[in-house]
């Protein structure tokens, strides 16, 4: 009864190996079943004694020799994970072939000597699997760490069980037994949530690291530190990070343990290469790898690449890890690195924001123009060089102060429309406004507000961009003195014919005050058998508008108001057209449109 109670521990464990094995089919899985089934054999031969008294020879043999051989299968399973000197294996192998017979076929009881030299071929074997697995262990962090140092103190204990046995000291035997099964259940069947502890203190403390980071430590330099970190905790030769572009290519992000080369690829790549659902054996072309993980694997000098997909703003990416041999207890670490990739991803994203927020600073802070940012309520919170030069306000001057320091007296309910406007998410685009500067003087500022919305659209504070005007607002006094000035009727019109300039000698020719014409078409200035042809000649002229006469050489007429006063019609007859006035048709680029204009002056005294 006490053998079925050791060895049941050794059978829960074989259960759930092969269940795992029977769906992943993973070779890996396949030796642990082997390493647990020689151990197991115990309990079917407890089982025999229980129902049936002493079990047959035969199967007694087997037992024997399939607990002797534990050493070789944990030998073979720790072979698939590091390199392991060539010539153990055949000399563990001929120690079992040489002992096994000579145990099994001994008269009973069997002679002390062989007994020792089986226990001792036993120990060594299990020891030095122990050790292997410990040194493995070393290597790893997190989950994968602390399962491999179970595994490998559950096979030193079961050598040393068995090598206590060999004394006569049953009890302590079975206890050391005992032991070992249960550090076995804790590598190989351990509770999710320890698993998850074990994972995510490693990753936390990872996450840490990445945090501390500069802010403004560039992507890149993020990923690799990502991949490093992968690296010693997964103990991966290589770690690659495949992320999708908006373009539709994938880039490698990061990488440690990967030479310098160009490994861009394809969506379809990365998707062959997402849709394996267990390791990859790169160097195994009958099972037909991804073309991608041939390309990796050859690049690092490895053989197996897991796969882990990563999500990103453009798709899924991939997390590579590439190793020379397979790996035990990863899943784990590999899950909580997959989670731990997003929020690297997201510690990119921020260096990336904050590089592009740097740039558009630098074009703020260098722009002529004068850009403030104000609250709602009108408290000044930026102040770029431009607006020191227009206002002369240095910005430890302003900041923290109230906007209407730079308005003239008188001005501050205008300012306040404007504010309640901008608070609804309205635009002042263009606005001519008073300004007053630190000296006092006055300026003439062109001034456009756009308001500062938060994540949710609300308008939390406005951007106000101001240029000062003040000398193009005396040239354009003086180039309206000019023009009210000029002897000749001056009219200036848009391409679809309306009238958008006109001076004080027009008024006086046509009749017509400023504010009749203003807004109408110029074919009302047509006399109206010519109405029909003029629009064409309009467009004529826009499709190629140069200086020139309007109808040179031949007769115009211009017609002007009906209601004229009398002191006009020394010009004209009311109502009646102008005979032969003399046009001139050239363009403006006034305020950035093309405006042509019309010269006219009368004829009909000549006449």
């Amino acid at each position: 009864m006490a053998l079925l109670l050791v060895t049941s521990l050794f059978v829960v464990v074989l259960a759930w190996v092969s269940w795992w094995y029977l769906r992943r089919r993973d070779p890996l899985l396949r030796d642990v079943m082997w390493m647990f089934a020689a151990v197991a054999m115990l309990f079917v031969v407890g089982l025999l004694r229980l129902f049936m008294g002493i079990p047959p020879r035969a199967v007694m043999v087997l037992a024997i020799a399939l607990l002797l051989a534990k050493p070789l299968f944990s030998l073979r399973l720790v072979s698939r994970l590091r390199p392991v000197p060539s010539w153990w294996w055949p000399v563990a192998f001929t120690a079992w072939l040489t002992v096994v017979p000579v145990l099994t076929s001994a008269e009973q009881p069997v002679p002390r000597p062989l007994v020792w030299s089986a226990v001792g071929v036993f120990f060594i074997g299990e020891g030095l699997a122990a050790w292997l697995l410990g040194a493995e262990a070393r290597k790893r962090g997190g989950a994968a760490r602390a399962r491999l140092w179970c595994a490998a103190a559950g096979t030193g204990l079961i050598g040393s069980a068995l090598l206590i046995s060999a004394t006569g000291q049953a009890v302590q035997a079975r206890a050391v037994a005992v032991i070992s099964g249960v550090l076995y259940l804790v590598a190989f069947v351990p509770p999710r949530a320890l698993r998850r502890s074990w994972s995510q203190k490693v990753t936390s403390a990872v996450l840490c690291r990445l945090v501390d980071a500069p802010a403004d430590e560039p992507a890149t330099r993020t990923w690799q530190h990502f991949c490093d970190e992968a690296a010693t905790v997964l103990g991966a030769e290589a770690v690659v990070i495949l992320m999708r572009t908006h373009t539709g290519t994938v880039q490698v992000a990061g990488h440690a343990g990967l030479p310098a080369g160009d490994y861009e690829q394809t969506s379809s790549d990365c998707d062959a290469l997402l849709s394996a659902d267990s390791p990859i054996d790169a160097l195994a072309g009958w099972t037909h790898p991804p073309p991608a993980a041939v390309m990796f694997a050859r690049a690092s000098g490895t053989r197996f690449v897991t796969v882990a997909p990563v999500p990103t703003g453009n798709g899924p990416g991939a997390l590579l890890l590439l190793n020379r041999y397979r790996s035990l207890f990863a899943e784990d670490d590999i899950a909580a690195f997959t989670e731990l990739a997003h929020r690297a991803a997201a510690l990119a994203g921020r260096a990336d924001i904050l590089a592009e927020r740097q740039s558009l600073a630098l074009i703020v802070e260098s722009s002529h123009d004068a850009i403030i940012g104000k609250t709602l309520d009108g408290v000044i919170t930026s102040w770029n060089t431009g607006a020191e030069q227009l206002y002369g306000f240095r910005r430890d001057e302003v900041l923290g102060r109230y906007a209407s320091m730079l308005f003239p007296p008188g001005q501050e309910h205008a300012e306040g429309q404007l504010m309640a406007r901008i608070a609804t998410g309205d635009r002042i685009d263009q606005y001519r406004v008073k300004r007053r500067r630190k000296d006092g003087a006055t300026i003439t500022v062109s001034l456009t507000l756009s308001p500062i919305t938060d994540a949710n659209g609300q308008a939390t504070g406005v951007a106000s961009i101001s240029r000062d005007i003040s000398e193009r607002e005396r040239a354009e006094a003086m180039f309206e003195g000019l023009l009210e000035a000029a002897p000749d009727a001056i009219i200036g019109v848009t391409r679809d014919g309306i009238i958008a300039l006109i001076n004080a000698q027009a008024e006086r020719m046509f009749g017509y005050q400023r504010e009749e014409l203003l807004g109408r078409c110029v074919d009302v200035l047509v006399p109206e058998r010519l109405r029909g042809g003029h629009p064409h000649q309009r467009d004529t002229y826009f499709a190629q508008p140069r200086k020139r006469a309007m109808g040179a050489g031949a007769a115009l007429t211009a017609v002007p108001c009906p209601t004229a006063s009398p002191r006009r019609e020394t010009l004209h007859q009311p109502g009646t057209a102008h005979p032969r006035p003399r046009l001139r048709a050239a363009t403006s680029n006034r305020h950035a449109h093309h405006l042509p204009a019309a010269r006219s002056r009368p004829m009909t005294r000549r006449w």
